[in-house]
């Protein structure tokens, strides 16, 4: 019944640790749907802001939004034996919160500035990819345990600054990137 509403999918594990497991989703005519709703509505010329930006608060912070983004970005890393979802602040927490829930696994958030609850962290800087400007973030030493596979989910990505960013924090955990997963991504043309 869950694959016919086109909901997500039932497994079923043997053994004494068995059961059966819950695998959120969409079927391919409603993901199709919701994306192509979603694409209009980021196509709409009333999104351009000031500097030829696209105005995309209300689609991320939404909840109804950002949990089928989720649920459909979570689609594509299951089978990658995920043990966490990594973003940066601020604007991708919602759309890799929703990613973390459908794959029940814990969202990591990589900070500019680590608050003292944090305890002692790790920083590095690195070189966005658009603006060629140094930023740094941060990340609590806690926060990831040795060798984790992890995936980042942003909300969007120009250049990969960012995930390159990612990749670098992820190597002085002795962890490893296996996915990204954005919302939009920009053109390759350089005039954008």
């Amino acid at each position: 019944m869950v694959e016919y509403l086109g909901c997500g999918k039932i497994e079923t594990i043997s053994g004494a640790a068995g059961g059966v497991k819950y695998i959120p989703g969409l079927s391919e005519e409603l993901k199709n749907e919701f994306l192509n709703d979603l694409c209009e509505k980021l196509s709409s010329p009333d999104r351009i802001i000031k500097g030829g930006y696209i105005y995309m608060n209300d689609i991320v912070f939404s909840p109804d939004i950002s949990s089928k983004v989720g649920t459909i970005l979570a689609g594509y890393f299951i089978d990658k034996n995920v043990d966490y979802v990594i973003t940066v602040e601020t604007k991708g927490i919602p759309i890799a919160l929703m990613t973390a829930n459908a794959l029940n696994k814990p969202l990591v958030i990589a900070r500019r500035e680590v608050g003292v609850t944090e305890g002692s962290s790790v920083s590095i800087n690195y070189v966005t990819g658009s603006s060629k400007k140094i930023q740094r973030m941060s990340l609590g030493k806690r926060a990831l345990k040795k060798g984790s596979r992890c995936i980042f989910i942003d909300d969007f990505m120009k250049a990969g600054g960012t995930a390159n960013g990612i990749v670098e924090l992820l190597k002085e955990f002795d962890c490893e990137l296996v996915g990204i997963g954005v919302l939009v991504e920009a053109s390759a043309d350089k005039n954008l």
